[in-house]
Protein backbone atom coordinates (compact mmCIF):
# COMPACT_ATOMS: atom_id res chain seq x y z
CA UNK A 1 0.00 0.00 0.00
CA UNK A 2 1.11 3.05 -1.08
CA UNK A 3 2.51 6.29 0.84
CA UNK A 4 0.03 8.53 -0.53
CA UNK A 5 -2.57 5.57 0.64
CA UNK A 6 -1.18 6.38 4.57
CA UNK A 7 -1.28 10.14 3.95
CA UNK A 8 -4.90 10.34 2.93
CA UNK A 9 -6.09 8.31 6.06
CA UNK A 10 -3.99 10.43 8.47
CA UNK A 11 -5.56 13.45 7.24
CA UNK A 12 -9.11 12.32 7.46
CA UNK A 13 -8.29 11.32 11.14
CA UNK A 14 -6.57 14.51 11.57
CA UNK A 15 -9.96 16.09 10.46
CA UNK A 16 -11.98 14.26 12.48
CA UNK A 17 -10.07 15.12 15.33
CA UNK A 18 -10.27 18.93 14.71
CA UNK A 19 -14.00 19.04 13.99
CA UNK A 20 -14.79 16.53 16.95
CA UNK A 21 -12.92 16.94 19.61
CA UNK A 22 -15.28 16.42 22.37
CA UNK A 23 -15.01 12.70 21.32
CA UNK A 24 -11.28 11.97 21.47
CA UNK A 25 -9.83 10.70 24.97
CA UNK A 26 -9.31 13.12 27.47
CA UNK A 27 -5.57 13.46 27.17
CA UNK A 28 -3.29 11.28 24.37
CA UNK A 29 -0.73 9.26 26.61
CA UNK A 30 0.88 7.98 23.26
CA UNK A 31 -0.21 6.34 19.96
CA UNK A 32 -1.38 2.56 18.73
CA UNK A 33 -0.20 0.66 16.26
CA UNK A 34 -2.76 -1.71 14.89
CA UNK A 35 -1.08 -5.24 14.14
CA UNK A 36 -3.81 -7.31 12.43
CA UNK A 37 -7.58 -6.83 12.29
CA UNK A 38 -9.49 -6.20 15.67
CA UNK A 39 -10.65 -8.88 17.29
CA UNK A 40 -12.41 -6.75 20.28
CA UNK A 41 -13.75 -3.32 20.11
CA UNK A 42 -16.00 -0.72 21.70
CA UNK A 43 -16.98 2.31 20.49
CA UNK A 44 -18.83 4.86 23.66
CA UNK A 45 -22.10 5.76 23.07
CA UNK A 46 -22.35 3.41 20.00
CA UNK A 47 -24.47 0.21 19.71
CA UNK A 48 -21.43 -2.17 19.69
CA UNK A 49 -22.41 -4.22 16.51
CA UNK A 50 -22.81 -1.50 14.11
CA UNK A 51 -19.65 0.60 15.63
CA UNK A 52 -17.46 -2.65 15.50
CA UNK A 53 -18.17 -3.23 11.59
CA UNK A 54 -17.78 0.87 10.91
CA UNK A 55 -15.07 1.99 13.47
CA UNK A 56 -12.87 -1.24 12.90
CA UNK A 57 -9.39 0.27 12.32
CA UNK A 58 -7.45 -0.99 9.41
CA UNK A 59 -4.50 -3.30 10.18
CA UNK A 60 -1.32 -1.05 9.96
CA UNK A 61 -3.19 1.95 11.79
CA UNK A 62 -1.66 4.44 14.08
CA UNK A 63 -4.08 5.96 16.56
CA UNK A 64 -3.91 8.55 18.97
CA UNK A 65 -3.94 6.94 22.23
CA UNK A 66 -4.93 7.64 26.25
CA UNK A 67 -3.25 4.72 27.36
CA UNK A 68 -4.74 1.31 29.50
CA UNK A 69 -8.61 1.19 29.59
CA UNK A 70 -10.86 -0.71 28.54
CA UNK A 71 -14.93 0.01 29.31
CA UNK A 72 -14.57 -1.20 32.61
CA UNK A 73 -12.70 0.82 35.35
CA UNK A 74 -9.29 -0.80 36.10
CA UNK A 75 -9.28 -3.07 32.83
CA UNK A 76 -5.77 -3.67 31.99
CA UNK A 77 -6.33 -5.63 28.57
CA UNK A 78 -7.74 -2.71 26.25
CA UNK A 79 -6.25 0.67 24.80
CA UNK A 80 -8.33 4.00 24.66
CA UNK A 81 -7.91 5.10 21.19
CA UNK A 82 -9.70 8.12 19.29
CA UNK A 83 -11.79 5.76 15.84
CA UNK A 84 -12.79 7.00 12.80
CA UNK A 85 -15.18 5.25 10.21
CA UNK A 86 -13.56 6.83 7.10
CA UNK A 87 -16.41 9.58 6.46
CA UNK A 88 -15.19 12.37 8.59
CA UNK A 89 -16.23 11.35 12.22
CA UNK A 90 -14.80 10.15 15.21
CA UNK A 91 -15.56 8.52 18.29
CA UNK A 92 -13.36 7.58 21.45
CA UNK A 93 -13.12 3.67 22.01
CA UNK A 94 -11.06 1.64 23.13
CA UNK A 95 -9.03 -1.67 21.23
CA UNK A 96 -7.90 -4.80 22.82
CA UNK A 97 -4.03 -4.64 23.65
CA UNK A 98 -3.45 -8.34 21.77
CA UNK A 99 -4.09 -6.53 18.24
CA UNK A 100 -2.10 -3.65 19.23
CA UNK A 101 0.88 -2.43 20.41
CA UNK A 102 1.34 0.94 22.33
CA UNK A 103 3.93 3.32 21.91
CA UNK A 104 4.95 6.97 23.95
CA UNK A 105 5.78 8.71 20.95
CA UNK A 106 4.77 8.77 16.95
CA UNK A 107 8.00 8.38 15.94
CA UNK A 108 8.70 5.38 17.55
CA UNK A 109 4.74 3.64 16.09
CA UNK A 110 6.04 4.62 12.71
CA UNK A 111 9.26 2.83 12.86
CA UNK A 112 7.93 -0.49 14.01
CA UNK A 113 5.11 0.48 11.77
CA UNK A 114 8.20 0.71 8.77
CA UNK A 115 9.76 -2.09 9.73
CA UNK A 116 6.75 -4.01 10.21
CA UNK A 117 6.11 -3.32 6.05
CA UNK A 118 9.58 -4.46 5.07
CA UNK A 119 9.26 -7.56 6.57
CA UNK A 120 6.20 -8.06 5.19
CA UNK A 121 7.44 -7.59 1.66
CA UNK A 122 10.22 -9.49 2.39
CA UNK A 123 7.92 -12.85 4.10
CA UNK A 124 7.33 -15.88 1.74
CA UNK A 125 3.67 -15.17 1.64
CA UNK A 126 4.35 -12.24 -0.17
CA UNK A 127 6.59 -13.57 -2.68
CA UNK A 128 5.10 -16.92 -3.38
CA UNK A 129 5.38 -18.09 -7.10
CA UNK A 130 7.56 -14.64 -7.74
CA UNK A 131 11.21 -16.08 -7.54
CA UNK A 132 11.62 -15.91 -4.33
CA UNK A 133 14.12 -19.00 -2.54
CA UNK A 134 12.07 -20.82 -0.36
CA UNK A 135 14.86 -21.34 1.94
CA UNK A 136 14.04 -17.79 3.17
CA UNK A 137 11.95 -17.67 5.53
CA UNK A 138 10.35 -15.35 7.74
CA UNK A 139 12.82 -14.35 10.22
CA UNK A 140 12.41 -15.23 13.55
CA UNK A 141 12.21 -12.45 16.39
CA UNK A 142 11.02 -10.31 13.91
CA UNK A 143 7.71 -8.33 15.09
CA UNK A 144 3.99 -9.80 14.33
CA UNK A 145 2.81 -10.01 11.22
CA UNK A 146 0.21 -7.40 9.73
CA UNK A 147 -1.05 -9.88 7.07
CA UNK A 148 -4.95 -9.86 7.04
CA UNK A 149 -5.71 -13.22 6.76
CA UNK A 150 -5.48 -14.28 10.59
CA UNK A 151 -5.29 -18.28 9.35
CA UNK A 152 -1.98 -17.71 7.26
CA UNK A 153 -0.85 -15.75 10.45
CA UNK A 154 -1.54 -18.74 12.09
CA UNK A 155 0.31 -21.01 9.39
CA UNK A 156 2.96 -19.14 9.76
CA UNK A 157 4.00 -19.51 13.33
CA UNK A 158 3.51 -23.10 12.99
CA UNK A 159 6.00 -22.69 10.35
CA UNK A 160 8.91 -21.49 12.92
CA UNK A 161 11.69 -23.72 12.90
CA UNK A 162 12.59 -22.29 16.46
CA UNK A 163 11.10 -24.24 19.94
CA UNK A 164 8.71 -21.68 20.92
CA UNK A 165 9.13 -20.88 25.03
CA UNK A 166 5.56 -19.03 26.18
CA UNK A 167 7.06 -18.36 29.73
CA UNK A 168 10.44 -17.74 31.48
CA UNK A 169 9.35 -20.41 33.91
CA UNK A 170 9.07 -22.93 30.64
CA UNK A 171 12.26 -21.89 29.39
CA UNK A 172 14.37 -22.51 32.97
CA UNK A 173 12.25 -26.10 32.88
CA UNK A 174 13.60 -26.37 29.21
CA UNK A 175 17.08 -25.44 30.54
CA UNK A 176 17.17 -28.14 33.73
CA UNK A 177 16.12 -30.91 31.28
CA UNK A 178 19.10 -29.99 28.65
CA UNK A 179 21.32 -29.55 31.61
CA UNK A 180 20.14 -33.01 33.12
CA UNK A 181 20.95 -34.71 29.55
CA UNK A 182 24.07 -32.93 29.23
CA UNK A 183 25.56 -34.02 32.52
CA UNK A 184 24.81 -37.31 31.97
CA UNK A 185 26.38 -37.92 28.55
CA UNK A 186 29.86 -35.28 29.59
CA UNK A 187 30.32 -38.05 32.71
CA UNK A 188 32.02 -37.03 36.30
CA UNK A 189 35.56 -36.24 35.14
CA UNK A 190 34.33 -33.69 32.80
CA UNK A 191 32.44 -31.88 35.46
CA UNK A 192 34.89 -32.31 37.98
CA UNK A 193 36.97 -29.83 35.08
CA UNK A 194 34.65 -27.24 35.03
CA UNK A 195 34.97 -24.46 37.43
CA UNK A 196 34.84 -20.40 37.37
CA UNK A 197 37.63 -19.00 34.51
CA UNK A 198 38.56 -22.70 33.31
CA UNK A 199 39.95 -22.57 29.93
CA UNK A 200 38.66 -26.03 28.01
CA UNK A 201 41.36 -27.17 25.71
CA UNK A 202 40.53 -28.21 21.55
CA UNK A 203 39.52 -32.05 23.00
CA UNK A 204 37.02 -30.27 25.71
CA UNK A 205 35.71 -28.25 23.44
CA UNK A 206 35.25 -31.56 21.38
CA UNK A 207 33.66 -33.55 23.98
CA UNK A 208 31.76 -30.67 24.43
CA UNK A 209 29.71 -30.48 21.01
CA UNK A 210 29.83 -34.10 20.72
CA UNK A 211 27.92 -34.37 23.90
CA UNK A 212 25.51 -31.52 22.26
CA UNK A 213 25.11 -33.11 19.38
CA UNK A 214 24.60 -36.90 20.61
CA UNK A 215 21.98 -35.87 23.53
CA UNK A 216 20.15 -32.86 22.04
CA UNK A 217 17.65 -32.69 19.19
CA UNK A 218 17.88 -29.75 16.75
CA UNK A 219 15.14 -27.43 18.47
CA UNK A 220 16.72 -28.26 21.74
CA UNK A 221 20.61 -27.69 19.89
CA UNK A 222 18.87 -24.23 18.56
CA UNK A 223 17.78 -23.11 21.88
CA UNK A 224 20.82 -24.27 24.17
CA UNK A 225 22.72 -22.85 21.82
CA UNK A 226 21.00 -19.36 21.18
CA UNK A 227 21.03 -18.72 24.98
CA UNK A 228 24.49 -19.86 25.78
CA UNK A 229 25.91 -17.51 22.82
CA UNK A 230 23.93 -13.79 24.33
CA UNK A 231 24.49 -14.64 27.46
CA UNK A 232 28.63 -14.97 26.76
CA UNK A 233 28.39 -12.02 24.92
CA UNK A 234 26.57 -9.68 26.58
CA UNK A 235 26.25 -10.44 29.98
CA UNK A 236 29.47 -8.16 30.75
CA UNK A 237 27.58 -5.02 29.91
CA UNK A 238 25.07 -5.26 32.26
CA UNK A 239 25.08 -3.00 35.51
CA UNK A 240 24.53 -4.77 38.69
CA UNK A 241 21.06 -3.62 39.53
CA UNK A 242 20.02 -4.71 36.11
CA UNK A 243 16.52 -6.73 36.64
CA UNK A 244 16.44 -9.87 34.64
CA UNK A 245 13.18 -8.26 32.43
CA UNK A 246 14.82 -5.26 32.15
CA UNK A 247 14.18 -4.27 28.17
CA UNK A 248 18.11 -3.13 27.64
CA UNK A 249 19.09 -6.13 29.06
CA UNK A 250 16.97 -8.27 27.37
CA UNK A 251 17.74 -6.20 24.02
CA UNK A 252 21.27 -6.80 24.02
CA UNK A 253 20.54 -10.38 24.39
CA UNK A 254 18.23 -10.33 21.48
CA UNK A 255 20.99 -8.48 19.29
CA UNK A 256 23.32 -11.65 19.42
CA UNK A 257 20.47 -13.64 18.63
CA UNK A 258 19.50 -12.06 15.61
CA UNK A 259 23.47 -11.86 14.46
CA UNK A 260 23.54 -15.84 14.72
CA UNK A 261 20.14 -16.06 12.72
CA UNK A 262 21.12 -13.59 9.88
CA UNK A 263 24.65 -15.42 9.55
CA UNK A 264 22.74 -18.21 9.31
CA UNK A 265 20.07 -17.32 6.48
CA UNK A 266 22.72 -15.19 4.84
CA UNK A 267 24.24 -15.19 1.20
CA UNK A 268 27.62 -15.08 3.06
CA UNK A 269 27.02 -17.85 5.06
CA UNK A 270 29.62 -20.38 3.60
CA UNK A 271 31.99 -17.77 5.79
CA UNK A 272 29.97 -18.86 8.68
CA UNK A 273 29.84 -22.44 8.83
CA UNK A 274 31.00 -25.71 7.75
CA UNK A 275 30.66 -26.77 4.01
CA UNK A 276 28.41 -29.84 4.84
CA UNK A 277 26.02 -27.78 6.89
CA UNK A 278 24.95 -24.60 4.17
CA UNK A 279 22.17 -27.45 2.60
CA UNK A 280 20.87 -28.19 6.35
CA UNK A 281 17.63 -26.81 7.75
CA UNK A 282 17.99 -23.42 9.85
CA UNK A 283 18.63 -25.10 13.28
CA UNK A 284 21.28 -26.92 11.93
CA UNK A 285 22.81 -23.82 10.31
CA UNK A 286 22.34 -21.77 13.53
CA UNK A 287 24.57 -24.70 15.42
CA UNK A 288 27.06 -24.59 12.70
CA UNK A 289 27.03 -20.44 13.67
CA UNK A 290 28.30 -20.78 17.21
CA UNK A 291 30.30 -23.57 16.96
CA UNK A 292 32.40 -22.83 14.08
CA UNK A 293 35.81 -21.48 15.23
CA UNK A 294 37.19 -18.15 16.27
CA UNK A 295 33.41 -16.62 15.60
CA UNK A 296 32.17 -16.17 19.08
CA UNK A 297 34.98 -16.49 22.16
CA UNK A 298 32.23 -18.36 24.31
CA UNK A 299 32.58 -21.47 22.28
CA UNK A 300 36.48 -21.04 21.40
CA UNK A 301 39.15 -23.71 22.76
CA UNK A 302 41.45 -21.79 25.62
CA UNK A 303 38.96 -19.07 26.02
CA UNK A 304 37.80 -18.50 29.74
CA UNK A 305 34.35 -16.95 28.44
CA UNK A 306 33.76 -20.54 27.32
CA UNK A 307 34.56 -22.03 30.24
CA UNK A 308 32.36 -19.53 32.60
CA UNK A 309 30.15 -20.13 29.75
CA UNK A 310 29.51 -23.94 30.34
CA UNK A 311 30.03 -23.46 34.10
CA UNK A 312 26.56 -21.26 34.43
CA UNK A 313 24.96 -22.91 31.28
CA UNK A 314 25.49 -26.20 32.95
CA UNK A 315 23.97 -25.25 36.25
CA UNK A 316 26.98 -26.31 38.11
CA UNK A 317 27.27 -22.41 39.43
CA UNK A 318 24.59 -20.12 39.79
CA UNK A 319 27.17 -16.76 40.04
CA UNK A 320 25.74 -15.22 36.95
CA UNK A 321 22.16 -16.91 37.33
CA UNK A 322 20.95 -13.06 36.41
CA UNK A 323 22.20 -12.92 32.79
CA UNK A 324 21.43 -16.31 32.49
CA UNK A 325 17.44 -15.97 33.11
CA UNK A 326 18.11 -12.88 30.92
CA UNK A 327 19.12 -14.63 28.30
CA UNK A 328 16.06 -17.16 28.48
CA UNK A 329 13.42 -14.38 28.64
CA UNK A 330 15.08 -12.97 25.61
CA UNK A 331 14.84 -16.18 23.88
CA UNK A 332 11.47 -16.59 24.88
CA UNK A 333 10.63 -13.30 22.96
CA UNK A 334 12.58 -14.18 20.10
CA UNK A 335 11.08 -17.58 19.76
CA UNK A 336 7.67 -16.14 19.62
CA UNK A 337 8.33 -13.19 17.01
CA UNK A 338 7.74 -10.56 19.75
CA UNK A 339 10.62 -8.38 18.63
CA UNK A 340 11.13 -5.94 16.06
CA UNK A 341 14.64 -5.23 14.37
CA UNK A 342 14.90 -1.54 13.14
CA UNK A 343 17.74 -1.28 10.72
CA UNK A 344 18.84 -4.85 10.14
CA UNK A 345 17.42 -4.87 6.70
CA UNK A 346 19.69 -4.51 4.30
CA UNK A 347 19.56 -3.85 0.69
CA UNK A 348 21.15 -7.10 -0.59
CA UNK A 349 21.72 -8.97 2.66
CA UNK A 350 21.21 -8.94 6.41
CA UNK A 351 23.49 -8.15 8.95
CA UNK A 352 25.88 -10.39 9.92
CA UNK A 353 28.93 -9.08 11.91
CA UNK A 354 28.92 -7.37 15.28
CA UNK A 355 31.20 -4.36 16.38
CA UNK A 356 31.85 -3.73 20.17
CA UNK A 357 32.70 -0.67 22.09
CA UNK A 358 36.19 -1.37 22.14
CA UNK A 359 36.22 -2.24 18.42
CA UNK A 360 34.54 1.56 17.30
CA UNK A 361 37.43 3.04 19.97
CA UNK A 362 39.53 1.86 18.40
CA UNK A 363 38.35 2.87 14.77
CA UNK A 364 37.91 5.95 16.08
CA UNK A 365 41.47 6.50 16.85
CA UNK A 366 43.16 4.84 13.79
CA UNK A 367 41.36 7.16 11.91
CA UNK A 368 42.68 10.15 13.44
CA UNK A 369 45.68 9.20 12.53
CA UNK A 370 47.90 10.48 9.16
CA UNK A 371 47.22 8.70 6.30
CA UNK A 372 50.85 7.53 6.51
CA UNK A 373 50.57 5.67 9.38
CA UNK A 374 47.14 4.03 8.20
CA UNK A 375 48.92 2.53 5.27
CA UNK A 376 51.80 1.10 7.23
CA UNK A 377 49.38 -0.68 9.66
CA UNK A 378 46.01 -1.55 7.97
CA UNK A 379 45.58 -4.48 10.40
CA UNK A 380 45.96 -1.99 13.35
CA UNK A 381 41.92 -2.30 13.32
CA UNK A 382 39.23 -4.73 12.51
CA UNK A 383 40.30 -6.48 9.50
CA UNK A 384 37.43 -6.67 7.44
CA UNK A 385 36.20 -2.67 7.49
CA UNK A 386 36.65 -0.86 4.58
CA UNK A 387 38.98 1.53 6.20
CA UNK A 388 41.21 -1.40 6.54
CA UNK A 389 41.01 -2.98 3.24
CA UNK A 390 41.26 0.97 1.69
CA UNK A 391 44.64 1.35 3.53
CA UNK A 392 46.57 -2.15 3.09
CA UNK A 393 49.35 -1.80 0.92
CA UNK A 394 48.31 -5.04 -1.39
CA UNK A 395 44.78 -3.39 -1.77
CA UNK A 396 44.14 -4.34 -5.44
CA UNK A 397 41.30 -3.40 -8.74
CA UNK A 398 38.72 -5.05 -8.46
CA UNK A 399 35.86 -6.24 -6.36
CA UNK A 400 36.53 -6.55 -2.58
CA UNK A 401 34.70 -7.60 0.44
CA UNK A 402 33.66 -4.90 2.93
CA UNK A 403 31.55 -4.50 6.16
CA UNK A 404 29.34 -1.55 6.42
CA UNK A 405 28.25 -0.69 9.37
CA UNK A 406 24.40 0.77 10.83
CA UNK A 407 24.87 3.75 12.08
CA UNK A 408 21.59 4.11 13.20
CA UNK A 409 19.61 0.57 14.58
CA UNK A 410 17.38 -0.11 17.33
CA UNK A 411 15.21 -3.08 18.82
CA UNK A 412 11.96 -2.68 19.79
CA UNK A 413 10.53 -5.11 22.47
CA UNK A 414 7.99 -5.75 25.15
CA UNK A 415 8.32 -3.58 27.93
CA UNK A 416 7.84 -6.98 31.07
CA UNK A 417 6.52 -10.23 30.01
CA UNK A 418 3.02 -9.65 31.14
CA UNK A 419 2.58 -6.04 29.01
CA UNK A 420 1.94 -5.84 25.22
CA UNK A 421 3.31 -2.02 25.64
CA UNK A 422 6.54 -1.86 23.56
CA UNK A 423 9.47 0.40 24.16
CA UNK A 424 12.54 0.66 21.64
CA UNK A 425 15.92 0.32 22.92
CA UNK A 426 18.20 2.28 21.14
CA UNK A 427 21.77 1.88 19.51
CA UNK A 428 23.50 3.46 22.46
CA UNK A 429 22.32 1.14 25.24
CA UNK A 430 22.42 -2.26 23.27
CA UNK A 431 26.81 -1.37 22.87
CA UNK A 432 27.02 -3.56 19.83
CA UNK A 433 26.43 -2.14 16.33
CA UNK A 434 25.64 -4.45 13.38
CA UNK A 435 27.52 -4.53 10.39
CA UNK A 436 26.75 -5.81 6.64
CA UNK A 437 28.89 -7.69 4.49
CA UNK A 438 29.15 -6.38 0.51
CA UNK A 439 30.76 -7.01 -2.07
CA UNK A 440 31.93 -3.41 -3.47
CA UNK A 441 34.29 -2.77 -6.52
CA UNK A 442 37.32 -1.14 -5.71
CA UNK A 443 36.07 2.21 -7.50
CA UNK A 444 33.47 2.30 -5.43
CA UNK A 445 35.47 2.02 -2.48
CA UNK A 446 35.86 5.61 -1.47
CA UNK A 447 32.11 5.92 -1.66
CA UNK A 448 31.40 2.88 0.49
CA UNK A 449 33.57 4.49 2.96
CA UNK A 450 31.71 7.91 2.83
CA UNK A 451 28.41 6.37 3.44
CA UNK A 452 29.63 5.01 6.94
CA UNK A 453 29.76 8.67 8.43
CA UNK A 454 31.18 10.15 11.63
CA UNK A 455 31.57 6.85 14.58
Amino acid sequence: MGNSFWARQLLTLLGAVSCLVHSAPADVAGFLVIRRPVSLLGVEGRDQDTASKDFSPEEGRILPSAGKGGPRSGQGDAYRALLDNGRGEAAAGWVSASDSVFFKYQEEAEAFLADERRKQKLSPRSTVGAGQDPSKKKAHGSGSSLSSQPGKEAKASEASDLLPLSTLQVAKTELTSIQGKLKKALGPAFIRRVKKDWEPSAEDRELYIEALEKSLEPKERAFFALVSTAFSEDRQMAPGDEKVEDPRGRARMLFTMKIVETRANSGFARQFMDRDQLRKGELERMWGVVTQERQFSSWNAGSSNFGNTINAMLGLSDEEQNARDRALAAYRDFSLSKVSFDGFDGKTDGATLMLNRKEVRRINGFMKRPLSYRRKNPRSIVRWTVESIMHNPRFKTGIHQVALRVSEFSIALPKSATENEYVRVRAEDIGHWPAYLHNVHSRRMEDARKSQGAW
